[in-house]
């Protein structure tokens, strides 16, 4: 059965994707924006070409080819399409396609070209073959100008070659090393390779010509004025130090304003760095595979990534980041002062620091705070909300307990304790049955229980072993039943009308601190304790079911989800916050991290869409699942051309 951690999953599954212009059949290799951005031609494997309309996301011609799917390259002025090729008597050229005219031609070409780069104006053609000769080519006129020898391209996804700014010459990335070459003097400069098993997988140039980017199993960044004034090749100071990567990196690209810089890499993502700021500042995920090809329009408004799983894929740029898989409340928050509106959509809670605060109300999807709850006072110590939403029972750190009405504000009554605190207050049975929780000012200063009837405030009285030294007590949903686990452990429950005692289990636990939840059907009673353990009882045979061990380091809390299908832990390690039972296989089916804690309060909303954990500390986190409304819209959408 699809339960909550389904939904959950599904939303942290979900593509960042701006919009998918096309799903290939083969993957794709590279992808090149005219300066316009009107055009993005993309050159698939085994060496089919297309070119896009990016405005209206159609196709405008699907060329095929063949040889190496890395050779593409569309001129600024967006007028002219290069790509590697084969002449119909087998020979290798470079294929030209006029975009206006729609008219294409063809230069000879020794050796299959693996790269192909224009001029920032348009008017000269590089290209690197896969006999490792770069030819410089004259567009206009189709006339070779000059050639130079290199290494051979380490393979189709390896090497790179651009041309620099203001007739400074071209870069090759080579597979041990980078090569600059003015083509006019025929003078060259080196960068060696940090490590020549490494090959260079990319490289890209800021739109302003000032930096070049190099990839391989890090970034590198260079500042391209002192690279030709220095006086060997082996000073050559990058500017910062280098990006860390975890994989092969198979493209590069800098966005217009200079400082953003995609990757595209043997990882499933394209993450963003701010070379600036030398750190990562967002993540797209979405592809299905490695990604090997990654562009900026030239605004910058759009990023486009190509890859194995052949989509062609564009994002925002400019779009929030991600959020956490997970919230943190901005208030410490008391463990027994959070309480959910009857529907979901609001919470209250208490400052785990300023007693002098009174409750606040939040709206549940957007984490703002909507109101001061200025009439419940202050000084409290806990607070929960009437399944009806009529009622707040209001607790404080003197051992009184108000009930306040809701919707006038209302005094309607109040006790006082034996308490020094009310420590927790829950409403039972659909609001029939309150029960609190407090501590006694004694020798040991025990805790115990009151249980009222909420029709008419009357207190229902339990025998002594029920209530008193009880480390945790809960009342059944069915209002029939009253459970307890007292400080050495034992575990028992009564029957709340007469109090006759139905089952006992004398230490049954060896931990002090322990937990307990009615399941919403009133028939399983699971409890916890901090080593680790979780037992779940048949509460009508009074036999236990299965004992389990629960989240890593210890159980502070334990709930049901709203339909009974998932049983709900808490934990104190960061990486192990809480953990999803089913129920049903009673297999867990999910783990969430979060900060660190001791989750003791644990909840999921009554539309069941938002998990809560508030810790001893005052940490309260939020796990929010879309409503099955909610995902049906979004596929829909997804699925609309």
């Amino acid at each position: 059965m699809r339960g909550w951690e389904w939904r959950y999953f599904w939303q942290l599954c979900r593509s960042d994707e701006e919009f998918r212009l096309h799903g290939y059949s083969n993957s794709v290799g590279v992808l090149a924006f005219s300066a316009d951005g009107k055009w993005l031609a993309v050159r698939r494997e085994r060496g089919a070409v297309a070119l896009w309309d990016t405005r209206l996301r159609k196709p405008v011609v699907e060329l095929p080819g063949s040889g190496s799917f890395k050779a593409l390259a569309l001129s600024p002025p967006g007028n002219l399409l290069a790509y590697g090729d084969v002449g119909s008597n087998g020979i290798p050229v470079v294929s030209l396609w006029h975009i206006t005219t729609r008219r294409a031609s063809q230069l000879p070409h020794h050796g299959g070209a693996a790269r192909l780069a224009f001029s920032p104006d348009g008017t000269l053609l590089a290209s690197w073959a896969s006999d490792g000769v770069v030819r410089l080519w004259q567009v206009e006129s189709r006339q070779l100008i000059t050639n130079a020898q290199f290494a051979k391209p380490e393979s189709d996804r390896c090497g790179e070659i651009l041309f620099l700014r203001e007739d400074r010459g071209l870069v090759i990335g080579e597979s041990k090393a980078i090569r600059l070459w003015d083509w006019v003097s025929g003078k060259q400069k080196t960068i060696p390779v940090p490590e020549p098993n490494k090959p260079v997988g990319a490289l890209a140039l800021s739109p302003d010509g000032k930096f070049l980017v190099a990839g391989y199993n890090q970034i590198q960044v260079w500042d391209v004025a002192t690279i030709w004034d220095l006086p060997t090749d082996r000073m050559v100071p990058t500017v910062g130090s280098p990006i860390a990567h975890r994989s092969r990196i198979f493209d590069l690209a800098v966005a217009s304003d200079n400082d953003l810089l995609a990757i595209a890499s043997g990882e499933q993502t394209v993450p963003l760095w701010s070379l600036s700021q030398k750190r990562e500042i967002r993540r797209y995920q979405g592809n299905r595979h490695e990604v090997w090809a990654v562009a900026f329009s030239p605004n910058g408004k759009h990023l486009a990534s190509g890859g194995r799983d052949g989509s062609v894929r564009f994002w925002d740029p400019s779009g929030k980041p991600a959020a956490k898989p997970y919230a943190v409340l901005p208030m410490p928050v008391w463990s027994a002062a959070f309480a959910f509106a009857p529907d979901g959509t609001q919470f209250v809670t208490l400052n785990y620091t300023n007693r002098s605060e009174p409750p606040s109300l939040w709206d549940t999807a957007t984490l703002r705070k909507v109101d001061t709850l200025s009439f419940l006072g202050t000084n409290n110590s806990a607070v929960k909300w009437s399944p009806d939403g009529r009622l707040f029972a209001v607790g404080d750190w003197r051992g009184n307990l108000r009930i306040w009405e809701v919707a006038s504000h209302r005094l309607l009554t109040n006790f006082a304790t034996e308490g020094i605190h009310i420590g927790t207050i829950r409403f039972a049975g659909g609001g029939r049955s309150l029960f609190c929780g407090f501590t006694v000012r004694t020798n040991g200063y025990p805790r115990t229980a009151k249980i009222w009837n909420v029709a008419d405030w009357r207190e229902i009285h339990m025998p002594a072993e029920a209530i008193q030294h009880g480390q945790w007590g809960a009342v059944s949903p069915d209002n029939r039943t009253f459970a307890s686990l007292v400080a050495d452990g034992t575990v028992g429950w009564w029957d709340l009308a007469s109090g006759r005692r139905c089952a006992l289990f004398p230490r049954h636990f060896a931990s002090v601190d322990g937990y307990m939840a009615f399941s919403p059907d009133s028939r399983t009673l699971a409890a916890s304790a901090t080593d680790g353990l979780t037992t779940l009882w048949d509460v009508p045979t009074g036999q236990i079911r299965e004992t389990v061990r629960g989240n890593v380091r210890a159980v502070h809390g334990v709930a049901f989800s709203p339909d009974g299908q998932r049983l709900i832990s808490g934990g104190a390690d960061p990486a192990d916050v809480v953990r999803l039972m089913d129920l049903g296989s009673h297999r867990y089916v999910a783990t969430l991290s979060g900060e660190p804690d001791q989750y003791w309060f644990l909840e999921m909303s009554a539309d069941a869409n938002t998990l809560v954990a508030v810790g001893h500390n005052g940490t309260a986190l939020l796990w929010r699942a879309p409503s099955w409304a909610e995902i049906e819209a979004a596929e829909k959408s997804q699925a609309t051309p």
